[in-house]
């Protein structure tokens, strides 16, 4: 990860006023933080091809979702 990608992560906040959802500081410590994104991430790629495969949606998750995975994964929700 890197400076820019975060610029990006804000630019994102701000332009669609999106909003983290609440996390208990214990999701957030290193370890912890990593497994639980790699667990959310196969859900929503899951929940994803799920929706694809009723012919809904493009394939993959959405914008938003994105957003607070990468969250997730910086520590910040």
């Amino acid at each position: 990860m890197s400076a820019e990608s975060d610029i990006s992560w804000s630019a994102d906040k701000k332009l669609h006023g999106w909003t983290l959802p609440q996390t208990a500081w214990p999701f957030k410590l290193w370890g912890i933080r990593h497994i639980r994104w790699m667990w959310l991430t196969n859900q929503v790629y899951q929940a994803a091809d799920r929706w694809a495969a009723m012919g809904i949606g493009f394939g993959g998750p959405n914008q938003y979702d994105r957003w607070v995975l990468y969250a997730i994964f910086r520590g910040w929700a």
